[in-house]
């Protein structure tokens, strides 16, 4: 019965995930910018960071890590990092929150997360920037809707994810 129940979880996830929304034309504008620089810069292009989860498409899947709290989850993965965010929408009389942990897991990107900075941007050109503390961890209010890039920064690398539009 248990093998049943999650043949029956996984067709409900991969039928929310056919629906995924296609990245907005200034996304791909600026993804083949991106791409056009790190040639002309002779940099190997590594891509854009894929997303591993996203508590809209599997919700009961969430959450990914630690206690369950409103708002969208996504873990995005990298090459050398993982990026672990959680959307939080403006409440009453607080602002919307963007929380996240930046994990570098290889030697290849053996920077400190002190030594990172995280870069938010949304379609109308909102941006914030925030440098994460000792252990990853990063915090930034603000009036962000989705989709967003997130953009984080070392002295010799940097990484963008894209999160689609949703509704939290």
């Amino acid at each position: 019965m248990q093998r049943v129940d999650e043949l029956r979880q996984l067709i409900v996830v991969l039928g929310e995930a056919s629906r995924l929304p296609t990245p907005p034309p200034w996304f791909r504008t600026r993804a083949l910018a991106a791409i056009r620089r790190r040639r002309e810069r002779g940099s190997v292009w590594a891509g854009f960071m894929h997303c591993l989860h996203d508590s809209i498409l599997a919700p009961a899947l969430s959450p990914v890590r630690g206690p369950a709290a409103p708002g969208r989850q996504l873990l995005l993965q990298g090459p050398g990092l993982e990026l672990d965010l959680r959307l939080l929408p403006p409440a009453e009389e607080t602002p919307g929150r963007l929380t996240g942990q930046v994990l570098l897991s290889s030697p290849e990107r053996s920077d400190s997360p002190d030594d990172l900075a995280v870069e938010i941007t949304d379609e109308r050109g909102t941006s914030a920037a925030v440098r994460p503390d000792r252990f990853g961890i990063f915090s930034i209010a603000g009036d962000f809707q989705a989709p967003l890039i997130v953009t984080i920064r070392s002295r010799d690398w940097t990484e963008e994810a894209f999160v689609p539009e949703a509704s939290l």
